[in-house]
């Protein structure tokens, strides 16, 4: 009983220094995180009142989470809060990001609450953030007799990470104005002092070329240009296992030059390969410098068979109507050949058979002359409409024919590569290419 007031009364007065950090940190991201983006607030501590305090001075969007969560925000999710009771813990929550591999070049925030110097210590802090390949980032912990305070740091002059250094204008941010708290995320790695830098390639000519040892080519031109921008030195390497750009092998196992990038052997892969799935998914890809617009040639499409072309005059619901017109006749025909009209038949006929009549029908639509017509006056009208009916529908289709007789009509062509993949037509183009359906 006694321990766990204890217990409480350390954490009610720790409380007081730790939503102080938080709401220090909660004006950094007020004003460096971009509020379009989700925020994931992930905790690893037993005390929450510094959660509750950024969450109340942070009014947007965040997903509060601890280790347990099983994240399905990891791939839109580029700005993080991590609290943590010591460095030990932050460490912890630092592997899970890196085991479900969330950006770790988005921007991040982490809050060391404990009250004792050692417990976050910020040069022990950076240390292990460079070894998690962590930049971006404002540490956050508690100087005695001073309050929070917020240190970054940038790439030393002895190839490592340069020691822990305060956020400029820390001071007039959290204690002067809001006017001082922004740009606190600046661009980083911009001078290597000199160091080297690992890039696995192949020889991909015309775009990568090596062989004097200096790169040229449209891949090793832009090379270049980053290590002599970066102040950097090159090295270069080839595949130690594979070749090519990189892809799954059947062990599910990364080969080729991004296989060298997935397990540290080289710092980035420079090769004109397509984006796929895969890589897209394992992998952080640069911004695009260059593009070309792709166009789909195939072979021409086929023509329309020719017989088809005598029903091309038609429309579709032209075609149904002239099928009607001609049903109504056949049904005519049918129900002059029941018992019940028989009888009647006889009386108003002009001497033929039922039988005769789709015949006849047939044989004035297609303008044969008829030798005699009905003896009753009602009939020889109805023949009368009907070969007037036939004479226009006859002229329409012999005016609008000509066209159609003049012009060939192909089939649908490919909408799309899947569509002639669903033809089971053959697809070629560059390698690269080829890599990039192949991998769908």
């Amino acid at each position: 009983m006694a321990n766990r007031y204890i217990e409480s009364n350390v954490q009610f007065n720790d409380c007081v220094h730790i939503e102080m950090l938080a709401k220090s940190a909660a004006r950094i991201a007020h004003h460096n995180f971009r509020w379009q983006y989700i925020t994931l607030v992930l905790l690893n501590t037993t005390v929450f009142c510094g959660v509750n305090a950024f969450l109340e001075s942070y009014n947007k969007t965040a997903v509060i989470a601890t280790t347990k969560l099983k994240p399905d925000v990891h791939k839109i999710t580029k700005q993080f809060v991590l609290f943590g009771n010591d460095l030990g813990s932050i460490l912890n929550l630092l592997t899970w990001l890196n085991l479900h591999k969330f950006d770790n070049t988005g921007r991040f925030l982490i809050i060391c609450q404990s009250m004792v110097d050692e417990d976050c210590d910020e040069l022990k802090a950076v240390e292990m953030f460079w070894n998690h390949k962590i930049v971006n980032i404002i540490f956050i912990n508690n100087m005695l007799n001073y309050g929070a305070k917020g240190y970054t740091y940038d790439y030393g002059r002895n190839c490592q990470n340069s020691p822990a250094t305060e956020v400029k204008d820390w001071n007039n941010c959290i204690k002067v104005g809001e006017k001082y708290c922004k740009n606190k995320y600046p661009v980083k790695l911009r001078n290597l002092h000199g160091c080297p830098i690992i890039v696995s390639t192949f020889m991909q000519k015309p775009y990568m070329n090596f062989s004097t040892g200096t790169p040229t080519g449209a891949d090793g031109d832009l090379l270049s240009i980053i290590i002599k921008a970066l102040n950097a030195s090159l090295t270069i390497r080839t595949p130690l296992r594979g070749d090519g750009w990189g892809n799954l092998n059947e062990n599910d196992t990364w080969v080729g030059s991004l296989g060298d990038l997935f397990y540290d052997l080289a710092n980035f892969s420079m090769t004109s390969a397509s984006i796929t799935q895969t890589r897209h998914r394992d992998f952080q890809t640069s911004n695009f410098y260059y593009s070309v617009n792709l166009g789909w040639v195939t072979h021409p499409p086929e023509k329309e068979k020719s017989s088809y072309k005598l029903l091309r005059p038609f429309k579709a619901d032209t075609r149904i109507a002239i099928i009607i017109s001609f049903g109504i006749v056949l049904c005519i025909v049918l129900f002059l050949k029941t018992k019940f009209c028989t009888i009647i038949f006889k009386q108003f006929s002009s001497g033929r058979d039922p039988e005769n009549v789709l015949f006849l029908s047939w044989e004035m639509c297609m303008g044969q002359p008829i030798l005699t017509l009905p003896s009753k006056m009602a009939l020889s009208y109805l023949v009368l409409i009907w070969i007037w009916y036939c004479f226009l529908m006859r002229t329409f289709y012999q005016v609008h024919l000509i066209n159609s007789l003049k012009n060939d009509i192909y089939l649908n062509d490919f909408s799309s590569i899947n569509d002639a993949i669903e033809a089971n037509y053959p697809f070629g183009g560059g390698a690269a290419l080829k890599d990039y359906y192949i991998d769908q």
